[in-house]
């Protein structure tokens, strides 16, 4: 997106022109790895080729919580978040200062950017061969990737 710093600039000037949308009937996990492989933070939500609503990364993360279950994570929520997290500092080699583990009733969201894809490979395969995970949905880039603007 260009930014224009001089007076009386109008929106058409500065706005996106190919602009990256989701559907109403659009399933969370859909939204995420459109809002994950975009590298944006909200998405405009269409309906009959009409603006109906914004969707944010926060507003997925509550609707994963919010889908029939308990609020808050439980305690073996946070075992296996700290199970994955101690697997991956044993392994060494792999940073994690750029992956967020999410951990809600037993599903794991892997988000963020990793170096390669040998390093999202061992981080998803730590927390599939975890006891007691249910799902693993693995939202993680690589460096590459981001640089070039793909998505995996």
């Amino acid at each position: 997106m260009k930014l224009l710093h001089r007076e009386g600039a109008r929106a058409k000037d500065i706005m996106t022109h190919d602009v990256i949308y989701t559907a109403k009937e659009a399933s969370l996990s859909e939204v995420a790895r459109v809002l994950e492989s975009n590298h944006v933070k909200r998405l405009p939500v269409i309906e009959g080729g009409r603006l109906v609503g914004i969707v944010s990364r926060a507003d997925v993360l509550q609707g994963l919580a919010a889908s029939g279950r308990e609020d808050e994570p439980t305690i073996e929520d946070w075992d296996i978040r700290a199970g994955i997290i101690e697997l991956m500092r044993r392994r060494g080699g792999v940073s994690m200062q750029s992956v967020n583990v999410i951990v809600l009733h037993r599903e794991v969201f892997l988000w963020g950017i990793v170096e390669d894809n040998e390093d999202r490979a061992a981080i998803s395969g730590a927390a599939e061969g975890l006891v007691g995970v249910g799902k693993v949905h693995n939202f993680l880039n690589t460096l590459f990737e981001v640089a070039r603007g793909v998505s995996n």
